[in-house]
């Protein structure tokens, strides 16, 4: 078969689809099918990886060799055969009327009406992480900068938590490629007013993490943020951050506030679930992803 129609209608692409030009890499990883891309499968990884060094070294968005549209090739075909889609317990959308009922009924939903306030789209595919910390900064009313265009007022967007000492940890642009992992977002929480405390999921288990997230949620000048992969609970996307908005104790659900509004609603998934998702390598750190305390 030609190479031009190297893909099946399912789960590849025929060349007519990559974008013109030829895609960045962050463009790269977000083309493959959602529940491949990036997996903790290590020859994906490398194809990834692969492009950002090609980049890094000043061949910017040249095409890829046929020998790497090959590799991509083999991988997602053995992926396709060997990698379903992982399985979560049902998820509870709020939006349905089972997940208004849980919201009605729960626990400790306090800081959900602070964080819902406040709570706006990630505004570029990478930025769950900025998303989420402006978010949070907002709702804990600490003292916010004041954008130009909102003078006199103040706001934490997106764009203002690149604080000078920010970029020196990972800069906007390198974000906008792949992201903040949990030690950067912690990182930038601390350098923007506030005291952060993060646990990879492989230090803790199920019931700790239940203890943490009612805790937090009890005080009101806490927040709990969760880094966790979508692929592990069934929904298309990878590595992805949102706040944790309340808690219902008799289902033993968290209430995910997703800041990719443009994908999904906030949901309510079981802890065994969330741990399932957290309890997952991040391949920009080559650690467990987890969740970030956050206190006023």
């Amino acid at each position: 078969m030609p190479f031009r129609a190297f893909v099946s209608r399912r789960y590849l692409l025929t060349e007519r689809h990559w974008p013109s030009p030829v895609p960045s890499c962050r463009t790269a990883a977000s083309i493959l099918p959602m529940q491949f891309a990036p997996t903790a499968t290590a020859a994906t990884h490398e194809i990834v990886k692969g492009c950002r060094r090609r980049r890094h070294q000043g061949f910017g968005r040249l095409g890829w060799s046929t020998a790497m549209r090959t590799k991509i090739l083999l991988v997602l075909a053995a992926l396709s055969l060997a990698s379903p889609m992982a399985r979560a317990d049902q998820l509870i959308y709020i939006t349905e009327p089972a997940g208004e009922k849980l919201f009605d009924e729960a626990d400790e939903k306090s800081a959900y009406f602070k964080l819902a306030t406040y709570l706006e789209t990630e505004q570029i595919l990478t930025f769950c992480g900025p998303a989420t910390i402006a978010a949070v900064l907002n709702s804990l009313e600490i003292k916010r900068p004041s954008p130009p265009r909102l003078y006199p007022w103040g706001l934490f967007t997106q764009d203002l938590v690149f604080t000078p000492e920010n970029q020196k940890i990972k800069s906007y642009a390198m974000v906008e490629e792949d992201g903040l992992v949990l030690e950067q977002i912690n990182a930038f929480l601390i350098n923007l007013g506030v005291k952060a405390e993060f646990h990879h999921a492989d230090t803790i288990d199920v019931s700790k993490l239940r203890q943490l997230i009612k805790d937090t949620l009890a005080d009101p000048n806490k927040r709990l943020i969760v880094n966790y992969t979508r692929q592990a609970i069934g929904q298309n996307g990878a590595g992805h951050v949102s706040p944790i908005g309340a808690y219902d104790a008799e289902t033993d659900r968290a209430l995910v506030l997703d800041v990719a509004k443009y994908k999904y609603p906030p949901v309510w998934m079981t802890l065994a679930d969330l741990y399932k998702a957290i309890n997952t390598i991040d391949s920009g750190s080559n650690k467990t992803r987890g969740i970030v305390v956050v206190t006023k």
